[in-house]
């Protein structure tokens, strides 16, 4: 039976991903460049597998992030004494940099998914106060709680109490 795998733990391995192809690519190729950096800062799960797939057939960065760039035909021979080293930078390495990487990468998205979550809560019963109150909600009001931050969501509801009309609620901070 297949474990679940919760939105958080997906997340938190791709981050790991990640994480692990910047050492991976470090070590490789040196300091990445700014553009190169971005790129993999910015890439889905699918490229990043495919670049972990390439990294032992690229000679350069570029052959790597490139995907016109590798030509099979004209690569020369990897030796096994290659393959073994860089196998042995794999074990040694990469599994505690993967292990660290999915660690912090669980830990950023189970933090990030869990302030998301607190915000969209609070967004959800100030929302639900105000129309109680006031009642149902002008689409400036409704924008304007969609876009503040936890913090101010907060902030609004506690005024809830002294407020005689909607605009008092928003009247301040």
């Amino acid at each position: 039976m297949a474990k679940y795998i919760t939105s958080i733990e997906r997340i938190g391995r791709v981050e790991g991903k990640r994480e692990a192809i910047q050492y991976l690519l470090t070590r490789r190729f040196g300091p990445l460049p700014p553009a190169a950096a971005e790129r993999v800062a910015q890439a889905k799960r699918e490229q990043l597998e495919l670049w972990l797939d390439r990294l032992f057939d690229a000679r350069t960065l570029d052959d790597l992030l490139d995907p016109d760039s590798l030509d099979y035909g004209e690569m020369r021979y990897t030796t096994s004494v290659e393959r073994l080293s860089f196998n042995r930078v794999l074990q040694e390495g990469f599994q505690e940099e993967l292990l660290k990487s999915h660690r912090e990468g669980f830990r950023k998205g189970f933090l990030d998914g869990f302030h998301q979550g607190r915000t969209e809560g609070t967004r959800s019963v100030l929302s639900r106060l105000l129309t109680r109150g006031f009642g149902p909600l002008p689409t400036e009001v409704a924008e304007r709680l969609g876009n503040a931050p936890v913090e101010q969501l907060e902030w609004w509801a506690e005024q809830i109490d002294n407020a005689r009309k909607l605009d008092d609620v928003f009247v301040g901070r």
